[in-house]
């Protein structure tokens, strides 16, 4: 993501605070603004993903009721499970 020179301040909860806190010191960021800017990244990646899987059940919906369903492959739906939570293993380092 492209960064620019914006300056927001806002309070959070002390609970949220000892997690910037604990973030900064196991390493992983140098500032609390690396700390709340990931998180703030991986809030948007997660709603991306929920509209595109939004688009998808609508869809499928779609298919059901016009009656053109496919049937479920559930090797092709453990793949993608596996897959799904291994980038996600490597998302979180």
């Amino acid at each position: 993501m492209h960064y620019s020179n914006s300056v927001m301040s806002f309070r959070i909860p002390s609970t949220l605070q000892r997690f910037v806190n604990k973030e900064i010191s196991s390493g992983r960021y140098s500032n609390e603004s690396e700390v709340v800017s990931a998180a703030l990244e991986s809030f948007f990646e997660m709603k991306r993903r929920h509209k595109h899987l939004a688009v998808r059940v609508a869809r499928s919906m779609n298919e059901l009721r016009q009656g053109s369903a496919a049937p479920l492959d559930f090797q092709e739906v453990k793949d993608q499970v596996r897959d799904a939570a291994h980038a996600s293993r490597k998302d979180q380092g």
